[in-house]
């Protein structure tokens, strides 16, 4: 699993890549968490180059909703692969977090 962040127009944009397997959850959430919320208008989590995560990482991503939601501010999702795409509607994460076509796109909907 590789991650990374950068952000343009006050939009946290996360890119997650690779698989997320047992090794990586406790990474991962400190990553998530390590994001400043209070400090821009909500998250972008680009999906593009993430193979598979397991429910735990499902678990990080809501997690990251609900502190998000908490604070007023939004995060949601773009390009999922197949796979990625089937586990996160398989429980439901497409009702809370939108998913979009394409980076540009999925931060413009910040505009809306």
């Amino acid at each position: 699993m590789t991650y990374s962040a950068e952000e343009a127009n006050g939009i946290v944009i996360v890119h997650l890549a690779g698989s997320i397997r047992a090794g990586d959850n406790a990474l991962l959430e400190n990553f998530m968490h390590g994001i400043d919320l209070s400090a821009c208008r909500g998250v972008v989590l680009d999906l593009k180059g993430l193979e598979h995560l397991n429910s735990r990482a499902i678990g990080t991503i809501m997690a990251l909703w609900k502190r998000a939601a908490a604070e007023a501010k939004r995060v949601v999702l773009t390009r999922p692969q197949p796979l990625v795409a089937r586990l996160l509607g398989s429980v439901g994460l497409y009702n809370l977090l939108p998913a979009y076509p394409d980076v540009e796109s999925a931060c413009a909907s910040f505009e809306e």
